[in-house]
C-alpha cells in the first residue's frame, strides 16, 4: 500500500497515529518504515503520530 500511495496517487509523505498504549500497532507503524514524528491529540485522545516520505523508500532502494 505504500508503494500504491506514493506511486499510483503520487504522494511524498504519509502519516499514521496510533493510542500510545498500542505497542502493537506502533510496531507496525515501525516495521513499515515509519518514523516518531510526535505526540499530539486527535479528537481529543492522545495518539502518537509517524509518518514517511518518499524518498525515505527510494533511499532503502
Amino acid at each position: 500500500w505504500l508503494a500504491y500511495a506514493f506511486d499510483q496517487l503520487g504522494l511524498t509523505d504519509l502519516i499514521a497515529f496510533s493510542h500510545p498504549d498500542n505497542p502493537a500497532s506502533v510496531r507496525v507503524m515501525q516495521k513499515c518504515g515509519f518514523h516518531f514524528l510526535r505526540q499530539d491529540q486527535v479528537g481529543g485522545m492522545e495518539v502518537v503520530v509517524y509518518g514517511i516520505a518518499k524518498q525515505a523508500i527510494a533511499r532503502k532502494g
